[in-house]
């Protein structure tokens, strides 16, 4: 298989990890069902697996869900 083909391969089985990304209290509130302050009161208390980058919430949203299950079992 050619450098070329490798490499072809390797983008489309690559999940697109920016796409994962939800921006924001109010998109990560979106994407768990709550209300932006639900979601505010859950990222301050550390309760979502999410980081502050430049003043902004930031959680993957595969992340998000693996937390909720694990949270429901």
């Amino acid at each position: 298989m050619s450098e070329e083909a490798k490499e072809a391969k390797r983008a489309t089985d690559e999940p697109d990890h920016a796409s994962d990304l939800v921006w924001g209290g109010e998109g990560i509130g979106r994407a768990i069902n709550r209300t932006a302050r639900q979601a505010f009161h859950l990222l301050e208390d550390g309760l979502l697996p999410a980081k502050k980058v430049g003043g902004q919430w930031c959680a993957s949203r595969a992340a998000l869900r693996r937390a909720l299950i694990d949270e429901e079992a």
